[in-house]
């Protein structure tokens, strides 16, 4: 894929926050479940897209955070929610 993107440099973060203060538009959250809403609402009040991979959290509560973070605009495809 690097070959493929040569014009399209991808680049390294060391750590989520200096990831997220570049010009990035999205992120996709693949990380362990239960950090799944930490990230998710970080990202948010970042004003990335987010993409969160299933399930989208481990309680209720940090579920509910995610969807207040992302204003209700919210989509999961994970009918256990």
């Amino acid at each position: 894929m690097a070959r493929k993107y040569k014009n399209n440099p991808m680049t390294a973060y060391e750590t989520l926050d200096e990831m997220l203060d570049s010009d990035i538009d999205a992120v996709l959250v693949m990380v362990p479940h239960i950090f799944h809403d930490d990230i998710v609402v970080r990202c948010a009040e970042k004003k990335k897209h987010v993409l969160c991979e299933k399930p989208m959290g481990t309680t209720i509560e940090g579920s509910q955070r995610m969807i207040n973070a992302c204003n209700g605009q919210f989509y999961s495809d994970d009918a256990s929610f």
